[in-house]
């Protein structure tokens, strides 16, 4: 038998496919006897806890660390009056994206159940009801707008246009190629500039570029991997894959890879020189070396998950490791000089 996150709990709810009808009597029947004891209880509240924690997929949560990219390379991301600012700016994202999460976890719940991956989802594996995840999601997006709100209009605007678009993708974007690409892509963006806001940082041509092209590169190479995942059919997982071609993915990945690399290279020619212009030359090698190796990791069908791709890669961890270290010696010393 298979217990359902209901409103109150672990209960009976609402399926999309009715199970087995002795299955469904069974539960009816356990349901209608008297209350659970005190540890039925507090076990069915930590479970119920879990498969939410689940549903809004803390592993995900790192794309939120954006928010922090434009006060790290400007170096004044530990400054006490930026530190409030920032942290306010990347949980108002993670409220909202979360909430945006479930939305669209209940608009595909179908389709994800012919996953691979995910099938396993609260939501399109039957655990998490809809209503419950659509109310959690309410909560979550009016937290995250809310704590927009307490930093000012301008922070405010941001989350309300990525909200927007994000809840746009779930109900309707999606299924136009290439426009639903742009649209994920430019939420990245949106990530760094809300944190830019939020540090009152002037953001540079340069780190723009960046931050687009690494977008774009992402979004690309997770289209591409999952065309791969599915071969016989891509399109029964998420449809506008059927109208994605590889040689278009891959034309895409190598434009947005050439423009990541020469537009980080120009943030590290025009630093002052000395040291600096040093460093972050040097650490541009790493970087290279990481988007060479993401490349690859997507011929092989390995970018699906991005927020876990780099992480289970040795040679993209120990890259981005040697990246991260020459890349904040790059800052600190500009910020000693300045």
């Amino acid at each position: 038998m298979t217990v359902l996150v209901g409103p109150g709990g672990l209960e009976p709810a609402e399926r999309d496919e009715p199970a087995e009808p002795g299955v469904e009597r069974r539960t009816e029947l356990r349901a209608v006897r008297g209350g659970p004891g005190p540890g039925v209880a507090g076990r069915a509240s930590a479970a119920s806890a879990s498969v939410l924690l689940r549903a809004v997929r803390p592993r995900q949560w790192v794309k939120n660390v954006l928010v922090l990219a434009a006060p790290c390379a400007a170096g004044v991301v530990l400054h006490p009056p930026v530190v409030l600012a920032c942290v306010l700016a990347l949980v108002s994202f993670t409220c909202g994206a979360s909430g945006c999460y479930l939305v669209n976890d209940v608009v595909d719940r179908r389709l994800d159940r012919a996953h691979p991956r995910k099938r396993e989802r609260p939501v399109a594996s039957g655990v998490l009801a809809v209503p419950v995840a659509l109310a959690v999601a309410g909560v979550l997006l009016l937290v995250g707008v809310g704590l927009a709100a307490a930093q000012g209009t301008p922070l405010l605007v941001v989350l309300v246009t990525y909200l927007a678009l994000t809840l746009s993708y779930a109900l309707v974007l999606k299924r136009l190629v290439w426009l639903e690409l742009a649209v994920v892509a430019v939420g990245f963006v949106l990530r760094a500039f809300a944190g830019a806001l939020a540090a009152g940082v002037v953001v540079s041509t340069s780190f723009l570029l960046v931050v687009s092209s690494a977008a774009v590169l992402v979004v690309a190479s997770k289209r591409a991997s999952e065309q791969l995942e599915v071969p016989a059919d891509p399109g029964t997982v998420r449809p506008v894959l059927r109208r994605y071609r590889p040689g278009d993915l891959r034309l895409a990945r190598s434009v947005a890879a050439a423009v990541l690399v020469v537009s980080y290279l120009a943030w590290a020619a025009f630093r002052p020189t000395g040291l600096g212009t040093a460093l972050a030359v040097l650490s541009a090698v790493p970087l290279v070396v990481v988007v060479l190796r993401w490349l690859g990791q997507t011929e092989r069908g390995r970018t699906g998950a991005p927020e876990t791709a780099l992480t289970q890669d040795r040679v993209s961890r120990v890259g981005v490791g040697v990246w991260a270290v020459t890349f904040t010696a790059t800052v600190l010393v500009a910020a000693a000089s300045g």
